[in-house]
């Protein structure tokens, strides 16, 4: 037999036997869902502060116990009312909670 392996990032292995007696084969190797590891989010500091992480807005803070799935995700705090802005990135990692505040100060919106 012939064997085959398939991998990708975030996917177990798997494994086929090929048998070599017949001439022509088809195979497809089928791979489970990637795993996807998730955390948590709080933001908490300066109240009613639009927030978006990547495309989707979350809502306004204080937020609280948000799940989002582990890495880097931008996030874009909005005050609707003087106009103000601030763009980042924030890193969740798996299984943890990432705990941050809203600062406002000479230079406009922060978090840290």
């Amino acid at each position: 037999p012939i064997y085959l392996r398939a991998s990708a990032p975030n996917r177990p292995q798997v494994f086929y036997a090929l048998d070599v007696r017949d001439v022509y084969n088809n195979v497809h190797l089928r791979m489970e869902e990637p795993k996807k590891f998730t955390g948590q989010f709080s933001l908490a500091g300066v109240k009613d502060i639009t927030v978006y992480v990547g495309p989707e807005e979350l809502g306004k803070t204080p937020l609280k116990d948000i799940k989002l799935e582990a890495g880097t995700h931008p996030i874009v705090l909005v005050d609707e009312s003087s106009g103000q802005r601030f763009d980042s990135n924030i890193t969740v990692e798996q299984d943890k909670h990432l705990k941050l505040k809203v600062i406002r100060d000479k230079n406009g919106l922060g978090i840290r």
